[in-house]
C-alpha cells in the first residue's frame, strides 16, 4: 500500500454526530491557561500546540514521513495559494489534500483572510468579501465567505476557518480595528450561511452580532466549555 493510498478521505460531523470533541485536561488557577485535548477526524492531539506550515500542500523541507516521525499530529495549508495551484477541484478529484498528499493526520486550512495582510496590495477588501490580484499571473479572484468554505470543503480540512478582516498589530487607526471586527462577524455569519443548513431571515442586517457557538447554529461540538451560551442578546 502506497503512502497516498493509506489516506482515505474522512468526512467528519452531521447534525447529530460531533464533528470534533474538546476537553480541557488541565488548567492554571492563576493565569486560567490550559491543556485541552481535541480529537479530529483523522487523529487525536494535544493543545496547545505547534503547527507546520504547509502552504502549498508541503512542508518545506521535510517529507510526510519525516513528520510522521517527528509526531507531527496537526499541519496547515492556506486556501488561497490552494486553490491558485493546484486547485481546489483538483484535490477534490483526488480524494481531497490529505490523499493527495498522503498525509494521514490532521489538516488545518486558513480562510485565505491573511493574505489581506501579507497581499494587502493586490487586495480590494469589502463587506462582500476580498478581491486578489495573484502574485504570479495576475488573474484575479474575489473570495467570499461563502466561497472560503467551499474551498476549503474541497481541500477536506479537518478545521476550517471563517474568512475574517485582517489588521497589522500595529495598527494606530481605532476606526479601523473596529471595521475589522464589524466585516469579520460579518463574514462569520456568510461562512455558516454557506453550509446552507439555518434560515436566518433578517437577522443578518441587525448588526447585533453574537459570539457563542450555540447560537450560531454550527455542527456540533462536543464541549461543554465551548458549548456554554455567552451572549446576552441573540435572539435565537
Amino acid at each position: 500500500m502506497t503512502a497516498v493510498e493509506a489516506a482515505p478521505r474522512v468526512v467528519g460531523g452531521s447534525a447529530t454526530s460531533p464533528a470534533l470533541k474538546h476537553a480541557v485536561l488541565a488548567r492554571c488557577s492563576t493565569s486560567d491557561a490550559r491543556v485541552c485535548s481535541l480529537e479530529l477526524p483523522h487523529n487525536k492531539l494535544e493543545l496547545p500546540i505547534f503547527m507546520p506550515v504547509g502552504t502549498a500542500a508541503a512542508v518545506k523541507g521535510l517529507t510526510v514521513e519525516e513528520m510522521e516521525a517527528l509526531e507531527v499530529p496537526l499541519i496547515l495549508g492556506n486556501t488561497y495559494h490552494l486553490a491558485l495551484r493546484p486547485t481546489t477541484e483538483l484535490l477534490d478529484d483526488c480524494g481531497g489534500l490529505h490523499k493527495f498528499m498522503g498525509w494521514r493526520r490532521a489538516m488545518l486550512t486558513d480562510s485565505g483572510g491573511f493574505q489581506m495582510v501579507s497581499l494587502l496590495k493586490l487586495a480590494n477588501i469589502t463587506e462582500e468579501g476580498v478581491t486578489f490580484q495573484s502574485p504570479s499571473d495576475g488573474s484575479k479572484m474575489l473570495l467570499t465567505p461563502e466561497k472560503s468554505i467551499q474551498l476549503q470543503n474541497e481541500v477536506g480540512a479537518d478545521i476550517m476557518m471563517a474568512l475574517d478582516d485582517v489588521v497589522s498589530s500595529t495598527t494606530p487607526s481605532r476606526e479601523r480595528v473596529e471595521e475589522v471586527m464589524s466585516i469579520s462577524m460579518l463574514h462569520r455569519y456568510m461562512c455558516v450561511m454557506g453550509f446552507a443548513r439555518v434560515d436566518w431571515g433578517g437577522y443578518m442586517h441587525d448588526r447585533e452580532y453574537c459570539t457563542c457557538l450555540s447560537c450560531m447554529h454550527l455542527p456540533p461540538v462536543e464541549s461543554e466549555e465551548w458549548n456554554r451560551k455567552v451572549c446576552a442578546h441573540c435572539p435565537l
